[in-house]
């Protein structure tokens, strides 16, 4: 009889504290998001901040599935998550369409998004007011990103140049090179990479940003993982009142 109780006491305990796991797809975006190639751990502002949130759901164990861009691309990692493949994807913008197949959390992040010019070629500087005095000018972005509603509408008109390029590095590249005039660039994530790339001095932000960014966590709507939404937005609300997050 003892021997039963304890099999049951042992069945009972794992569903008990059996967790769901939700993986969590992206590509390295530092300083947002990086990845330990030895050991596999993920770090970076928006991991550490997820970290935070999930920590307050002990049924949930989260996973990061981290690969570069050039064998992960954004489009591939989009469609994943659309058709359920993988549950989520780490921050994401949010875009009326992307409704269609994902729920989007509360905001748990956020940025400026710049546009960034060659010191060499304009030793004056540039400025702009609106995006058509952004016309005379070539701009690199990242092909699949979404840049607002106001800056695709300028795209649809005609009346923007822009060239679309696979990753980051390949856009500073492109801008190095003469290719285009301007690049588009998160602010942080230039911070780090130009500063790594030692060219801080040789490439410098317009003074006026596009846009601010506000990032979400999204679920396939095809993942288990949608139950757990509600979840982690109280958890981001009691973080953003306790000013953790």
């Amino acid at each position: 009889m003892k021997f039963f109780l304890i099999i049951f006491f042992l069945i009972f305990s794992h569903l008990v504290f059996a967790q769901d796991k939700i993986t969590l797809t992206t590509d390295p975006y530092p300083p947002y998001i990086e990845k330990d190639e030895k050991t596999g751990i993920a770090s970076g502002i928006a991991i550490e901040k997820l970290n935070k949130i999930f920590a307050r759901i002990p049924e949930v164990e989260l996973e990061y599935y981290i690969l570069p861009s050039s064998a992960w691309p954004w489009k591939r990692q989009m469609r994943e998550v659309e058709f359920g493949r993988k549950d989520g994807i780490v921050m994401l913008s949010h875009k009326k369409e992307r409704e269609e197949y994902m729920v989007f959390s509360d905001t748990y992040i956020s940025g400026n998004l710049n546009l960034y010019y060659k010191r060499e070629k304009y030793p004056n500087g540039l400025e702009w007011e609106t995006l058509k005095d952004l016309s005379p000018y070539s701009i690199g972005v990242i092909a699949g990103y979404y840049y607002g509603s106001q800056w695709t509408e300028a795209e649809k008109e005609g009346y923007l140049k822009v060239e679309k390029l696979p990753t980051i590095d390949s856009l500073i590249k492109f801008l190095m090179a003469d290719r285009a005039d301007m690049i588009m660039l998160n602010g942080e994530v230039a911070n780090f990479k130009l500063k790594d790339l030692g060219l801080s001095k040789a490439v410098l932000p317009l003074p006026k940003p596009v846009k601010t960014y506000i990032w979400h966590m999204s679920l396939s709507k095809r993942s288990n993982a949608v139950k757990h939404m509600s979840s982690i937005n109280r958890a981001i609300r009691e973080l953003k009142l306790s000013g953790e997050l």
